[in-house]
C-alpha cells in the first residue's frame, strides 16, 4: 500500500513529466511586503475592486467581516494579485515562475517572531479560497506535510482571467514592483535549528544590537538605486545565465538583508542574505551600478584559513592552497574549505579526479592535513568549524557596512567581499584591512577583482 508521501511524490513526478521539455519551473516565496508603483494607480484599484466584488458575491456572507478583518482581507487580495503578477513578469517561454503560498495556520500568530506583521490567517486563507474559486489563481502543486516534519508549500500561478483583467496595469511602462517598509518591522535576525528550520529565541543584548544595526544598514540600502550597465555581449551572457539558473530573474527591488544563524546558536553562521546581487553571476558583477555609477568589487584573500591561523597566533603558510602539483589551486581551495566546514570526511569536491591527480581522495585529504598540521593539532579540521568562521566574518562585514552606512554610502555585502562605487574603492580597501587587523591582530591581503 502506498503512503500519502509516495502518492504526493508521484503526483509531482507526473506533472514534471507532463511539462514541455523546454519549460522549467521555479518557485519564489510569497512576499507580504510587496507593493508597486505605476503611472496610473487607478489601474490597480480597478483590478482590486473588480476582484473584491467577485469574491464578495461568490461568498454570499450573511455576516459582514469585522472592520479589522476586512482590512486584512483587502490587503491579502492585493498581495496575492501583486505576487502573481510579479511571478508572471519574471516568467519566460522556458521558465515558469510559481508563487509558494504559506497556508499553514501555525505560521501566523502574535507569539511567533517570524510571522507576517500585516496579516492574520483567516482573512489570508479566505482571500486564497475566494481567488481560487473565482478562477483568478490556479494551483499547480498542492501543499503537503511530510512525515519527517518537512513541508511542501502550495504553488500557484495567475490564470488567464487575472492576466486579462490586469492587462492595463501590465502594459504600463512605469509599472514596477517595490518592497514596502512594514509598519512593524519583520524579523531580520533569523535563528535556525539543526534541521535548518526557523526556531524561536529570547532576545539578548546581542540580538537587540544586531537587529538595530541591521535596520540602520537596510535603511541606507533602501535609499539608493541599483542597476546594470551591460554591453550587448554581456546582456546575452546574462540572458543565457538566467535561462539555466535556479533563479531565472533579477529582482532589483530585493535590497534588504537578513542575518541567518545556524544550529540554534548565535555563534554559528550569522551571515547576511537576501539581496539580489548576492545571487548574481560573478562574471557580470562588474556591471552592477549604484546610483548610476560604476562599482568595484573587493574581497579578502584566503579569509577563513587566515582567520584560523590568526587564532593560533601563526602566519598563514605560503601558497596555502597548493597541495598537489596535479591539482589546480581552485580545486585545492574547494577541498581545503570542505575540510574546514565538514564534520567528518566530505565527498570529493567538483573537479577533483583521482585519475588525473594520481592520488585517491583520502590520500589527498592526508596531504591537506600534512600541509596544515597546526590546524589538525588544534582540532580545527573536519569538525564543522566553518559556521564559527562565518560568524566571525559576518561580524567583520557588519563593521564594514556600518562604517559606510554612517556616511550614507551603500556597501553591498558578498560575504567575504563587497561592492561599492568605484571612487570609494580605496577607502573600502583601507577599512577592510583595518577591521581585520583590529580583530585578528594580523594583516591580510585585500584584492580588487
Amino acid at each position: 500500500m502506498k503512503t500519502t508521501h509516495q502518492s504526493h511524490l508521484e503526483r509531482l513526478k507526473a506533472r514534471a513529466a507532463a511539462q514541455p521539455p523546454h519549460v522549467l519551473e521555479h518557485s519564489r516565496p510569497f512576499s507580504f511586503r510587496l507593493g508597486c508603483q505605476a503611472t496610473e494607480q487607478a489601474h490597480l484599484l480597478q483590478v482590486l475592486d473588480k476582484i473584491e466584488h467577485d469574491l464578495t458575491v461568490q461568498e454570499s456572507r450573511k455576516n459582514k467581516r469585522p472592520e479589522k478583518t476586512l482590512a486584512y482581507f483587502k490587503v491579502a487580495i492585493e498581495l496575492f494579485v501583486l505576487n502573481l503578477l510579479q511571478a508572471h513578469r519574471f516568467s519566460s517561454k522556458t521558465r515558469s515562475v510559481l508563487v509558494s503560498v504559506p497556508l499553514n495556520k501555525n505560521e501566523y500568530g502574535l507569539n511567533n517572531r517570524y510571522t507576517p506583521r500585516n496579516m492574520t490567517y483567516k482573512p489570508f486563507k479566505a482571500a486564497y479560497d475566494g481567488l481560487r474559486n473565482c478562477g483568478y489563481i490556479a494551483v499547480v502543486y498542492d501543499g503537503f506535510n511530510f512525515s519527517n516534519g518537512d513541508a511542501a508549500q502550495t504553488r500557484i500561478t495567475a490564470t488567464d482571467k487575472l492576466l486579462k483583467l490586469s492587462k492595463p496595469l501590465l502594459d504600463d511602462t512605469q509599472f514596477r514592483f517595490i518592497y514596502r517598509k512594514p509598519e512593524q518591522p519583520e524579523e531580520s535576525i533569523i535563528l535556525k535549528d539543526g534541521q535548518k528550520k526557523k526556531t524561536p529565541y529570547t532576545d539578548t543584548p546581542f540580538t537587540l544590537r544586531a537587529r538595530e544595526r541591521l535596520a540602520f544598514i537596510n535603511n541606507v540600502l533602501s535609499g539608493h538605486s541599483y542597476g546594470l550597465d551591460l554591453s550587448p555581449a554581456q546582456e546575452k551572457e546574462l540572458n543565457s545565465w538566467l535561462a539555466r539558473s535556479d533563479q531565472p530573474y533579477v529582482d532589483f527591488a530585493a535590497v534588504q538583508l537578513q542575518r541567518i544563524f545556524n544550529n540554534g546558536s548565535f555563534e554559528q553562521g550569522g551571515r547576511f542574505y537576501g539581496a539580489w546581487w548576492q545571487n548574481f553571476p560573478k562574471a557580470l558583477r562588474k556591471c552592477i551600478t549604484i546610483d548610476g555609477k560604476s562599482t568595484a568589487e573587493l574581497d579578502y584573500s584566503q579569509l577563513h584559513i587566515s582567520m584560523m591561523y590568526a587564532e593560533l597566533g601563526l602566519p598563514v603558510p605560503e601558497k596555502a592552497y597548493f597541495i598537489h602539483p596535479k591539482v589546480s589551486r581552485a580545486v585545492s581551495k574547494e577541498a581545503v574549505n570542505a575540510l574546514i566546514s565538514a564534520s567528518g570526511i566530505p565527498n570529493p569536491v567538483d573537479g577533483f579526479s583521482e585519475e588525473d591527480a594520481g592520488v585517491s581522495w583520502l590520500e589527498f585529504i592526508d596531504l591537506i592535513k600534512a600541509k596544515h598540521s597546526p590546524l589538525v593539532k588544534a582540532d580545527m579540521l573536519l569538525k564543522g568549524y566553518g559556521l564559527k568562521l562565518q560568524c566571525e566574518d559576518a561580524a567583520l562585514a557588519e563593521s564594514i557596512m556600518l562604517y559606510f552606512a554612517e556616511q550614507d554610502v551603500p556597501c553591498l555585502c558578498l560575504h567575504d567581499g563587497f561592492l561599492i562605487q568605484s571612487d570609494k574603492a580605496t577607502a573600502l580597501m583601507t577599512i577592510m584591512k583595518d577591521c581585520y587587523r583590529s580583530t585578528f591582530g594580523q594583516s591580510i591581503e585585500v584584492r580588487v577583482k
